[in-house]
């Protein structure tokens, strides 16, 4: 393939590089051009095909996706998303790991997309490289795009956070996160019609209402979920968001 002067090809040869030698735990992988459509092949060496296994080399292929995306700034479209096992998990699960159309036994794992992307520079720094990895496959929701509005990846980000437990970072260390001045980020922000606070808010207030829906946890629960120092606080702020106190805002949607 005539395109090894190509930052992205280089990025998945060195991959290819690095499965052989966790092979036979990780799928080796090839890449192969087909007139305008390239495919990477995730070959691996597992027996048998349960639920497990279809789920764990389904994430494979998903990270894959989306490490590629991330590395150009951009959001890949696939044509196509093989798998090698008969479809053993529900629609809906699959629709949120894999984007796009995902045919089921084939002869092996594989995504299918524009080779065009194969040209596509490297837009990321050394330094977002290593916040990326600091949580990276398991910020499913985050988006790869650097076209998409500024805060709408902040909402992604702050949202992943706090579904797993994270502390939400301050103004200073979102910039730093994204490589720009705190002034630039303010500005940009402002542009778009919000702020860090007002982002923060939003992300807290979004998860507190799913987390109500599931009478199991407590208010006492939900508002440690959410980052409150304590219930008090948690009950005052939802009702600044949402005018009701979380009791009745949680029997409201029950109704």
């Amino acid at each position: 393939m005539p395109r090894h002067h190509h930052l992205p090809y280089d990025a998945i040869a060195r991959l290819a590089g690095f499965s052989i030698l966790l092979a036979p735990r990780t799928g080796l992988l090839t890449l192969t051009t087909e007139g305008a459509d390239a495919r990477l092949t995730m070959a691996t060496v597992r027996q048998v095909r349960n639920s497990c296994a279809y789920l764990s080399d389904l994430t494979g292929l998903a990270s894959y996706h989306r490490l590629f995306g991330w590395l150009v700034g951009e959001d890949i479209p696939l044509v196509d998303t093989a798998l090698r096992y008969p479809r053993l998990l529900a629609a809906q699960t699959v629709a949120y790991l894999m984007p796009g159309p995902v045919s089921h036994d084939a002869v092996e794992n594989s995504l299918c997309f524009p080779a065009r992307y194969l040209d596509r520079p490297v837009v990321r720094s050394h330094h977002e490289l290593e916040h990326m990895l600091a949580r990276f496959p398991f910020d499913i929701e985050e988006p790869q795009s650097k076209a998409m509005p500024l805060s709408e990846r902040i909402s992604h980000l702050f949202g992943s956070l706090l579904a797993s437990g994270e502390a939400l970072p301050t103004a200073d260390l979102l910039a730093r996160r994204f490589s720009i001045s705190l002034a630039t980020l303010k500005r940009r922000l402002e542009a778009e019609g919000t702020s860090p606070s007002q982002l923060k808010a939003t992300a807290r207030r979004e998860l507190a209402q799913r987390l109500l829906v599931d009478r199991r946890l407590s208010i006492a629960e939900v508002g440690r979920r959410t980052r409150f120092s304590d219930t008090g606080a948690f009950r005052r702020a939802f009702r600044q968001w949402t005018g009701q106190s979380p009791s009745a805002w949680r029997q409201h949607s029950a109704s």
